[in-house]
């Protein structure tokens, strides 16, 4: 059962036809303020309603019980299993029914300290603050803060990052977008690269830890929301730049060290350029490495080199 700390309304109720007015009805729930206002009708072929709804604060466990179980299946089943724990504030909620149909619902909440699962595939978003909206099918997540641990390499911050579903009505496999901010360690980043269904560096005889330095990237992710993904319903391309590059995996035999390295890559290929050297020697030169079942596993880099002695004795140049 529901339990509430108190109840204050004020309405006006008609019977003849039914109607029910609430002109406002303030319920305090623990350290939450629930106002709530709007009208009930019985229509010819249905309940009619227009309902609003505020509450200044309330944790996530709250929302769950408080959820009315009349409300549309779909949102109710994102919240429940996707909002782990954190608080919401500012919340607005307006319901409006025709008919006994199916309402339209628009829900506007920030939410902070939050532990939220953005992606199925993905680590959950800890720390996290943001947004949280639906108005009508339209479910959008935006986070202003929070943080993903890689399977390897550490933390990620992906303020900025969102995660939309266009249509929820649409039943097995509607599209769900995520456009990714993220900024952390190389080796964090291509471990969450490398997650199913993804799984980028799989068909390659590198490891996630092929270079350190600190990447920045911006990207969009768009996949069927169903389970088991084939591969070739995936679809993602991302771009940033990597910040103290150093690794002896992408040209095997010599370090190659950069202040900045561009990053881009999408489900065909992945690829790093820029200047910098290899074991002291200057370069310019572009690291490229195809992706998917029938790709290569090695990977090939290509680029100029300054002509000098020390390229000569590192075998760079051959005479």
């Amino acid at each position: 059962p529901l339990v509430l700390a108190g109840v204050t309304a004020d309405l006006k109720l008609e019977l003849n036809p039914f109607r029910l007015r609430l002109g406002e009805m303030l319920i305090q729930d623990g350290d939450s303020n629930i106002l709530v206002s709007g009208a009930l009708r019985a229509g010819d072929a249905g309940w009619d309603y227009d309902l609003t709804g505020q509450v200044d604060q309330v944790d996530a466990d709250r929302i769950k019980q408080l959820w009315p179980e009349a409300a549309p299946p779909k949102p109710r089943k994102w919240m429940r299993e996707n909002l782990w724990q954190g608080t919401a504030h500012d919340i607005n909620l307006a319901l409006r029914g025709r008919d006994g149909k199916k309402p339209f619902v628009s829900l506007d909440l920030g939410f902070k300290d939050g532990v939220v699962q953005f992606q199925r595939n993905m680590p959950p978003l800890r720390n996290a603050a943001g947004q949280f909206n639906i108005y009508g099918k339209r479910l959008v997540v935006m986070a202003t803060g929070g943080t993903v641990t890689a399977d390897q390499g550490g933390e990620i911050d992906v303020a900025g990052t969102s995660f939309i579903i266009p249509d929820m009505s649409v039943k097995d496999g509607g599209p769900g977008i995520a456009r990714v901010m993220a900024s952390g360690p190389v080796t964090a980043v291509l471990s969450l690269l490398n997650r199913p269904p993804m799984s980028v560096m799989k068909n390659s005889n590198l490891p996630v830890d092929l270079a350190k330095g600190m990447v920045r990237v911006a990207g969009t992710l768009s996949l069927p929301l169903k389970e088991k993904v084939p591969v070739e319903e995936i679809s993602y391309h991302y771009r940033g730049q990597i910040d103290g590059v150093s690794s002896t995996a992408l040209v095997p035999g010599y370090e190659l060290t950069a202040q900045r390295m561009a990053l881009t890559g999408d489900q065909q290929n992945v690829e790093i350029q820029g200047a910098g050297q290899i074991s002291g020697v200057p370069v310019t030169a572009a690291w490229r490495m195809a992706l998917g079942k029938d790709a290569s596993k090695t990977s090939r880099v290509e680029g100029t080199v300054e002509l000098s002695q020390a390229a000569v004795e590192l075998s760079l140049i051959h005479i």
